[in-house]
């Protein structure tokens, strides 16, 4: 992919991945999508991979910090895609 780089603001609580535009093989453009994945290993699923609960567990990943009214919380976690 080349040189990542990478920086996060504690202000913001944004974290910032940027990659030369040669790693992609050239400018982004019309048509073009990217996919964030934010992954932690259990050990006990068939995947190895931890699942979603309603809110953060201790061997889950949260749909949401908090139960809220939001519709993205809304989300049944059993379909929450491990891409």
């Amino acid at each position: 992919v080349g040189t990542v780089a990478i920086s996060a603001n504690a202000i913001s609580r944004f974290i910032t991945f940027s990659v030369p535009t040669s790693s992609l093989g050239g400018q982004p453009g019309s048509g073009w999508g990217f996919t964030v994945t934010l992954t932690g290993q259990d050990g006990f699923s068939p995947d190895q991979a931890r699942g979603f609960a309603s809110t953060p567990q201790p061997f889950q990943f949260g749909v949401c910090a908090a139960p809220s009214s939001n519709p993205h919380c809304a989300v049944d976690p059993s379909t929450v895609p491990k891409v």
